[in-house]
């Protein structure tokens, strides 16, 4: 069987934990790391944050979804329309307070279809339908920054000390990605004259515009060549290296070894 298996034409040279390069996977090589007591205290020194004042009481989390989830406990559609309004202060505010659920969902291009019972999710919302909406650049722009915050999510964060976190971007072979993503979508933004919008921006308007955390940002990355502009950046294997992991399972400690 072996010998008509992809397995029998490309040898694998190893257990799998040897050539293992899933982005993810990494992120939940660290996350069980940064359990072990006095681990998330390391990575914070290394990275140097000092947002840790009680590191048993810290949280860690992976794949974050703090704006969708809280949203998500609160159905009240005014409270939904005022957040809107309140944090995009676009130009027909009184307009859009004024109106019924379905015009506003409407407005903001709300998709499957705008529902004419609830405020519905910004992360839903359709660029291409708000487009026609919002003439003026800035605030369609900003617009479309809301609407990508509550769809991102960090690869890891560790809520520290009262409201400051540390978001960590993880990055294997990849590069930093960019807004928008979709033909027509960059089109829009060539035909208005706009410049894409890295995925930092949009990770850093998350954090602190629309949540309001103190936040720090560093970047994970597989060679060094990778360094992020604007952020403080560790290596992989230069981050394991800081923390302890001899409580880790063998095949782990094998990962992290073949780094």
């Amino acid at each position: 069987m072996a010998g008509t298996a992809l397995q029998g034409w490309l040898t694998p040279p190893g257990a799998f934990s040897t050539f293992n390069r899933e982005e993810r996977n990494a992120v939940a090589m660290l996350y069980a790391a940064l359990l072990h007591p006095g681990n998330l205290k390391r990575f914070a020194d290394a990275v140097g944050w000092n947002g840790l004042e009680d590191p048993p009481a810290a949280e860690v989390f992976v794949e974050w979804t703090y704006a969708r989830d809280l949203w998500r406990l609160h159905e009240n559609t005014q409270q939904r329309r005022d957040a809107i309004l309140g944090l995009l202060q676009p130009a027909n505010a009184d307009w859009l307070r004024g109106c019924t659920v379905e015009e506003f969902n409407t407005f903001f291009g709300a998709t499957p279809q705008p529902s004419t019972h609830e405020i519905q999710y910004p992360g839903r919302w359709s660029l291409l339908k708000f487009t026609a909406n919002i003439p003026d650049n800035g605030a369609f722009r900003r617009t479309c920054v809301f609407k990508w915050a509550f769809n991102i999510k960090p690869d890891l964060v560790i809520h520290g000390a009262q409201n400051r976190l540390l978001c960590i971007e993880a990055k294997w072979t990849s590069g930093e990605g960019a807004y928008p993503s979709s033909s027509p979508e960059k089109a829009e933004f060539a035909r208005r004259g706009l410049a894409p919008v890295s995925q930092t921006e949009v990770q850093r308007f998350l954090v602190t515009d629309l949540l309001g955390f103190d936040a720090a940002f560093a970047y994970l990355v597989k060679e060094g060549t990778a360094a992020s502009a604007s952020h403080p950046t560790l290596t992989w294997r230069d981050a394991f290296a800081q923390l302890r992991t001899e409580s880790l399972p063998p095949f782990v400690r094998d990962w992290i070894h073949h780094l």
